[in-house]
């Protein structure tokens, strides 16, 4: 069950859709992995979000580094609501920004109120 905050919905922050390419790239581990496929592979999610490939690829054994830059809450207890206690000893959620230095990040975002 993956949540959606509805303080994010309202607000339009990140980790509140489930992304097509998301759910395509999961098929994808699970048709060409299967169960435990991934054991013992390392894996990073760059911008996270709602953390569903994340889920899926550590639902195969493998040990997942979740990252994002906001929505961390969200991402964290969509990870907890979905994984054992054991595949939860194999995860990592991490804020990370992956843009390059030379790239500028804007937040359009009308809850950004200083």
């Amino acid at each position: 069950m993956l949540l959606v905050g509805l303080a994010n919905l309202l607000c339009f922050r990140v980790g509140t859709t489930v992304w097509d390419g998301s759910l395509v790239l999961s098929k994808y581990l699970v048709n060409t992995y299967g169960p435990q496929g991934l054991k013992g592979k390392r894996i990073i999610e760059l911008g996270s979000g709602c953390g569903i490939t994340g889920i899926v690829a550590a639902l195969l054994g493998g040990h997942v580094v979740f990252t994002d830059i906001t929505g961390l809450d969200l991402l964290r207890e969509n990870v907890q609501n979905n994984l054992s206690s054991l595949q939860l000893e194999t995860t990592d959620i991490k804020q990370y920004s992956w843009y390059t230095h030379n790239t500028q990040h804007t937040t359009h975002n009308s809850c950004n109120k200083a």
